[in-house]
C-alpha cells in the first residue's frame, strides 16, 4: 500500500528545575484508498532521569491510548509501554533496555 504521512513535534519549555522541556507531537498518516489516523503523544523529562509518555491514535473507528514511562541513568535506559488493543484483545506491556556505547 502507498503510505504518506506527516507530523510536527513542539517542545514547551517551563523552565522548573524538576520540570524543563515537554514535547508534543502529532502527525497524520493516510494509506491510499483505504484510512486516515491522527496521533497526538507527549514526552515529559522529570529531572532528566524520569520520563512520563503518553499518547492516543485518533481514527473514526476507535480512539486508542498508550502510556508509559522512562528511566535513564548515564548510558542506561529502561522503558515501559501499556497499550490496549481494540475489540476486546487484550493489552500490551512493552519493556526495553537500551545501552549507548
Amino acid at each position: 500500500p502507498v503510505m504518506f504521512r506527516s507530523g510536527v513535534q513542539y517542545p514547551l519549555n517551563f523552565g522548573w528545575k524538576a520540570l524543563q522541556m515537554v514535547t508534543i507531537t502529532a502527525d497524520v498518516e493516510h494509506v491510499l484508498h483505504e484510512s486516515t489516523y491522527g496521533r497526538l503523544g507527549f514526552e515529559a523529562p522529570l529531572a532528566h532521569v524520569f520520563y512520563l509518555r503518553a499518547g492516543t491514535i485518533l481514527s473514526s473507528e476507535r480512539v486508542r491510548i498508550s502510556m508509559g514511562f522512562g528511566l535513564s541513568y548515564k548510558d542506561y535506559q529502561v522503558n515501559y509501554a501499556f497499550s490496549p488493543y481494540p475489540y476486546n484483545l487484550g493489552n500490551s506491556h512493552r519493556f526495553s533496555l537500551s545501552w549507548k556505547f
